[in-house]
Formats: structure tokens, C-alpha cells, sequence
């Protein structure tokens, strides 16, 4: 057996374990048995002379191994959520801190992570999901003060459960809601982080300046994944199944590097991966190169590198063992970081499932056309699934809207790039590419009005459509392991 098996098979081994401690938790002791069986297992080698079963029992350790060492991953990975809060919550106390995350506001209060030095038996850093009046606006790297009560996330529970997880996979255990806020002082965090969330936000006032309602909000949507449009065109945009092209997630990135390599495909092959690579940095910046952005970005980059090598099959490898690694620096993404599955999703798709459908097309290929469509088709047959169980309804009408849609995306994106920088020198300057994004921005909103307005446009899902993407994910993964075995 090669060490390509033997690799896939450790990797399989720990992402399943990993799958499985993140809805169980068999604990430390558990994973220290595994690996114990794994090295009995490699004892059994020297007792054994025929080829055949030294290859099965040397492929049995290295998947018990696998198994342990996920499971031993997560259980370390838990160790914070399990920590002693008791100084921290059960009553009204005042404390000081540096807001981590740019605040999000909804005009009724600001939510923002708040990281506070807990020093009372042994220093450490506390991160605190805190919930506030709208004024005094804060920003990322400011001191404040907070005063209130600080609860434990295990509150949360029924409906809010998914919550919790989601802000366990960040490390917050700790809420403040509705506390009262205190400004202390400013330019406490990261210089490089602080710099691009001003050009982030002086990108929306460009936008804004340019363009009006609904056009602007939707290319600040899908420039920086920043949802403020009305709940109208929000629930429209739902129906239409093309929710996810304003939203901060992998997917977005990851068919935007496709299609921007494409759109620049009657360049020489380097500069059209240039310009790509490019779009996805610059892209990465903008928005502020939070964690979620550079995981998504780090899959685009390497879909990037594959076709700059022309192998299919090494860029597999690649972002396989990219995703190896950012679940091992951070179990809990695995099931809990929608952005993750999204983009490592998509990845596949294009890497494996595009160059196949594109083959079967039988359209021009001008312009990369023929690449484009075969990219939205690709990423939507492995996403779909998977947003549908994250979704209450399922659009019905996704598939047409995405084939109509999706293609425009890099050039929107370009242009809204475009419009940004000459925004910042003259509106004038930027008068042009303001027309052609508002032509293309009305033309999506056209598209997402006329059918979301169909009776059947929507339909809500149930359990049983919700367990059926399992199976379905369990039918690609076979396909896949069938196409890497011949």
C-alpha cells in the first residue's frame, strides 16, 4: 500500500473521530486506549512474515492511531470550554477589556467579543460575547469597561444550542447582555487588523456614496458579506436559494478565484492566475482577514496553485492536508464553521467534479464561458446539500437562479474593486464602472425578485430531507474514493 492510502487513511481516521466527538464525548481516557491498541497493533508486525497481512495490519494502526489522536485533539480542544468561570458569572460586576471583533449593529444595540485579563487564580484571557446599548459606539482595539451580569453559554439551549457551538468553535463561553458601557480608550489591538477595517469601512461609505438602495447594500453584501438591505429583499434573496452570494462564506471566495481565472483565461496562463490570486488577497483584505476569510482564502489559493501545476490530483492532496491541518489547530470547525465546510466543498468541486462536467457541455468556450458554467454547476451539486440542512426551506428555484447569477459574480466583484478605488480619488473617475455595477446589481435584484415571487419558489424542510444530506455526502465520498481507486 502506498504512503497516498496510508495518508488518506489517517486523515479519514481523524476528521471521522473528530465528526463523532463533536456530537460525543468519549474523553481522554478513551483516546489513550486507542493509542494503546495501535501500538499493541504495531507489535503484531514482528510475528508476521506474509506481505498481505503486513499491509492490513500496518492500514489497521495507522486508522486506530488516526482515531485516537482525534480523539485526544477534541478532548484538549474542550479543556477550555470546561474551565472554572465561577469568579466570572452569576453577578453584576464591572470589568475591563479590549473589544476583539468589529462591532455589528442593528440600530437597537451593538454586539461585540470583548477579551478581559482574568486574573483572580491564574491569568489568562477570556473572551465575552457582550451584547450592548447602541451608544457609546465602540470599535475593534478600543478599552472599555462593562457593567452588568456575564452568564455561561450552557444557557443557551433548544433553538439557541446551535449558538453555543458556534461561539464555542471562537472560544467564548461567556455572554454580557444588555450591560452598560464604559469608553476608555483607543488603539489597543492589532495595528494591521485596525488598519484594514478602516479601509473596510471607508469602502462601504464609497459604495454608499455611489450607489443607492437596494444596489448598494447588495454590492456591499457581496464585496464584504455584510448584510443591510431591507427584510423584504432579505427574505427574497432566501426564496431565490441566493442567500450565500451576500454572505462572508468560503463558497463565495472559492467560485470567485475560479471564475476570475477564467474571466481572464485569453490572458497567458500566469497573469490570469495572477489576477486570480490577486482578487482573492484583495479580496481577503477588504474584508478584514478575520479567521473564517483566511481559512476560505487558503482553499481558493490552493485551487489557484493546482491549475498553475496542471494536477488535478496534487491540489487534492494539498487541500486535503490543508484541511488536516486548520481542524487540527481548531477541531470544532469541522462541524460548527459553516464557512469551512463551504469553501473546502466548493474546492472540491472544482477540483474533481468541473474539468468532468465541462466536458460534457456542449457550449462555446469563449470568454471561459464553458468553464464558468461548468464551476456553478460543479459547486452547486456538492454545496446544495449542505444548505439545505443549515436553511428552514429550500429554494426550488436555486439551481436556475445560481446558472443565472453566479457567472456575473466575478465581474461585479471587479467592478465594485474598481468603483471602490476610484471612489476614494473622484466620483467622477468612478462615474463608468458605477453605471456598469448598477446595471448588473439591478439585473440580480431583477432576477431575485421575479423568482422568489413564484408560489413555488420555496419549500420548508423537515427532518427527514435534513438526515437525507448525510446520505447524499456519503454517496459523493464514495464517488470519490471509486474515481481515486481507478
Amino acid at each position: 500500500m502506498s504512503f497516498d492510502r496510508y495518508f488518506f487513511i489517517f486523515v479519514f481516521g481523524f476528521l471521522f473521530s473528530t465528526l463523532l466527538c463533536s456530537f460525543f464525548s468519549p474523553g481522554f481516557t478513551f483516546g489513550l486506549f486507542l493509542l494503546l491498541i495501535s501500538f499493541f497493533s504495531l507489535i503484531f508486525l514482528k510475528f508476521y512474515k506474509e506481505p498481505y497481512s503486513r499491509v492490513f495490519i500496518f492500514g489497521f494502526f495507522v486508522l486506530i492511531l488516526s482515531f485516537g489522536v482525534g480523539v485526544l485533539r477534541y478532548e484538549i480542544s474542550e479543556v477550555a470550554s470546561k474551565a472554572d468561570y465561577s469568579n466570572l458569572i452569576g453577578k453584576k460586576q464591572v470589568l475591563e477589556g479590549i473589544v476583539f471583533s468589529e462591532p455589528e449593529t442593528d440600530g437597537v444595540s451593538q454586539k461585540f467579543v470583548l477579551t478581559v485579563n482574568d486574573c483572580e487564580k491564574e491569568c489568562r484571557k477570556v473572551k465575552i460575547m457582550t451584547q450592548t446599548d447602541p451608544y457609546p459606539r465602540v470599535s475593534y482595539g478600543d478599552k472599555v469597561s462593562i457593567s452588568g451580569n456575564v452568564e455561561s453559554s450552557d444557557t443557551l439551549t433548544g433553538d439557541m444550542a446551535g449558538y453555543k457551538s458556534y461561539l464555542a468553535k471562537d472560544g467564548i463561553y461567556l455572554l454580557a447582555s444588555f450591560v452598560k458601557t464604559k469608553f476608555i480608550s483607543s488603539g489597543n489591538g492589532n495595528k494591521l487588523k485596525n488598519f484594514l477595517l478602516r479601509v473596510k469601512n471607508s469602502s462601504i461609505s464609497t459604495i454608499k456614496s455611489q450607489l443607492a438602495d437596494p444596489e448598494a447594500p447588495l454590492l456591499v453584501g457581496m464585496l464584504l458579506g455584510i448584510k443591510s438591505f431591507s427584510d423584504e429583499l432579505n427574505n427574497n434573496f432566501r426564496k431565490a436559494g441566493l442567500s450565500h452570494i451576500v454572505v462572508l462564506s468560503g463558497y463565495n471566495i472559492t467560485i470567485v478565484a475560479e471564475s476570475v481565472m477564467k474571466l481572464f483565461s485569453f490572458l497567458p496562463k500566469n497573469f490570469s492566475l495572477g489576477f486570480s490570486a490577486f482578487g482573492v488577497v484583495l479580496f481577503s483584505l477588504m474584508v478584514g482577514g478575520s479567521s473564517t476569510v483566511i481559512r476560505a482564502s487558503i482553499m481558493a489559493l490552493l485551487l489557484i496553485w493546482g491549475r498553475l501545476i496542471r494536477r488535478d490530483y496534487s491540489v487534492g492532496r494539498a487541500l486535503f492536508i490543508a484541511g488536516f491541518v486548520m481542524v487540527f489547530l481548531n477541531p470544532k470547525i469541522l462541524v460548527f464553521d459553516v464557512s469551512f465546510q463551504l469553501s473546502f466543498l466548493a474546492t472540491l468541486a472544482l477540483v474533481y467534479l468541473s474539468p468532468i462536467v465541462a466536458s460534457k457541455l456542449k457550449i462555446t468556450d469563449k470568454f471561459g464561458l464553458r468553464e464558468i458554467i461548468a464551476s456553478t454547476i460543479s459547486t452547486q451539486i456538492f454545496v446544495l446539500p449542505l444548505l439545505i440542512s443549515k436553511m428552514d426551506t429550500v429554494s426550488v428555484v436555486s439551481i436556475f437562479t445560481n446558472l443565472l447569477v453566479l457567472p456575473l459574480m466575478p465581474t461585479i466583484m471587479f467592478l465594485g474593486f474598481i468603483l471602490v478605488f476610484f471612489g476614494f480619488l473622484s466620483k467622477i473617475l468612478a462615474w463608468p464602472f458605477m453605471f456598469l455595477s448598477w446595471v448588473l446589481l439591478s439585473f440580480v435584484i431583477l432576477v431575485v425578485n421575479i423568482f422568489s415571487a413564484l408560489p413555488i419558489s420555496a419549500i420548508p424542510t423537515n427532518s427527514f430531507v435534513k438526515i437525507s444530506v448525510f446520505v447524499i455526502y456519503l454517496i459523493f465520498g464514495a464517488w470519490f474514493l471509486l474515481r481515486k481507486k481507478n
